[in-house]
């Protein structure tokens, strides 16, 4: 009897601790030069309680229906003060209704606007970051409620969204919180996305793969005609300098420019075609590792295969939320992370692709190579396409989290190869 009393204890608690978790509102801040967006999350259940509003049972009708009332207790019950003590115009943007998971308690998403009294911004934007936010959306019908408020983009603290900060909870018998975001600098923002440029080169295998792919046939020539056209010997030090260099260059100016017309909202495509697009190019690359398919004519399948990638990397800068001069700022500095890692990978892998290049057993290598690169796109045109899960993903993760240990591989190979090949030719 005593462990069945335990048991059921142990539930009750899990419950009240999990009703606990739900209860939470998520406030989100992004901090722009003249004005604050604000973002709640609020749970449906606690705010019926609140409002006395039937809003839980068929939620987004119940909240079209009972809207003015809503957005006027969220007027009244959130809004920021300066720092003068005058209350912030604040305008309630769109309200909608997140019931997505079956087994959570239904969210409100509402997304407000909140900009100082008389609209006079400092010229450094400490206006729209330093004030008090005053939160009373939900009291005491709701014994354990809190608000989660974090940060989500402020570009002077390099906080983009997709990693927001969490700045402070506003629990029961609290019901205001100060933000004071008057610390950083442009350049801390300049530096943060130049950083989210590296890491994006550094974690973005798919990109990676499609450059490798086309550098792994690079050291050496293509000879023969139409069916019988294959890959031969090592081609020369300075042929093979070109064509890499032609390689990176053409692959840079593709990217760049789509990364610019798609990051101010000129040129857009679904994101699923585009990563579709790309897992095909990482395939058609691999391939063409395998046997010549564009031999001489790298540059131009890099730079029209570019031009996809670059969408794919102007979403990131899209989703930050940027105003239209951080918006160019970004630009130049993730595209900048993303040349300076790519020209440290090519400078680390191409001398051992070239030394290998130069022994018998680079064809066995290449080919090898190609045919991993085959596997993966194809598993990453079904994963995009339709899906299917990708047994290849932890194969792929181990090499994107320890890349020194892949270079390292590859040194070694160089290096053996040469002594095998060297001791080889000694005897003979």
């Amino acid at each position: 009897m005593p462990w069945r009393i335990l048991c059921i204890g142990i539930f009750f608690a899990s419950a009240t601790a999990l009703a606990h978790l739900n209860r939470s509102t998520a406030v989100y801040l992004d901090l722009n030069e003249s004005f604050v967006g604000v973002e709640l999350h609020i749970p449906l259940e606690e705010l019926e309680a609140e409002t006395h509003l039937f809003l839980v049972f068929e939620p987004a009708q119940a909240v079209a229906e009972h809207r003015a009332q809503i957005e006027k207790h969220i007027s009244e019950s959130l809004f920021l003060i300066a720092e003068s003590g005058k209350r912030w115009k604040t305008k309630i943007e769109s309200l909608r209704v997140d019931s997505s998971d079956p087994n959570a308690i239904p969210i409100l998403a509402v997304q407000l606007e909140s900009s100082p009294p008389g609209g006079a911004i400092a010229l450094d934007g400490q206006s729209t970051r330093n004030f008090l936010l005053q939160y009373h959306l939900i009291r005491g019908s709701a014994s354990g409620h809190s608000a989660l408020v974090s940060v989500r983009s402020d570009w002077r603290n390099a906080v983009f969204r997709g990693d927001p900060e969490l700045v402070g909870t506003i629990r029961e018998g609290a019901e205001s919180l100060r933000i004071d975001r008057g610390e950083g600098s442009e350049w801390q923002g300049f530096r943060g996305v130049f950083v989210m440029g590296l890491r994006h080169i550094a974690e973005g295998t798919d990109h990676l793969l499609f450059l490798f792919m086309l550098l792994l046939p690079a050291p050496i020539l293509a000879i023969g005609r139409g069916v019988k056209r294959h890959w031969s010997r090592y081609a020369g030090l300075k042929p093979t300098m070109l064509r890499i260099g032609a390689v990176v260059t053409a692959f840079t100016l593709g990217h760049s420019g789509t990364l610019l017309l798609g990051s101010l909202g000129w040129v857009h495509l679904p994101s699923q075609w585009v990563e579709v697009m790309i897992a095909v190019s990482v395939l058609i690359s691999a391939i063409h590792a395998i046997r010549p398919l564009f031999a001489g004519r790298e540059w131009i399948v890099a730079a029209s295969f570019g031009l996809i990638h670059g969408l794919a990397f102007s979403n990131v800068i899209a989703e930050l939320g940027l105003s239209s001069m951080r918006t160019a700022f970004a630009i130049l500095g993730f595209n900048l992370g993303i040349e300076v890692m790519q020209l440290a990978l090519v400078l680390v892998i191409v001398p051992w692709l070239i030394l290998l290049s130069r022994t018998k057993f680079y064809p066995l290598m290449r080919v090898l190579g190609g045919f991993a690169g085959v596997i993966a796109a194809v598993f990453w045109i079904l994963e995009r396409t339709i899906g299917l899960r990708n047994p290849t993903t932890p194969t792929i993760n181990q090499l994107t989290h320890h890349p020194v240990m892949a270079i390292v591989v590859l040194a070694s190979l160089a290096l053996l190869a040469n002594i095998s090949q060297g001791r080889a030719q000694s005897r003979g």
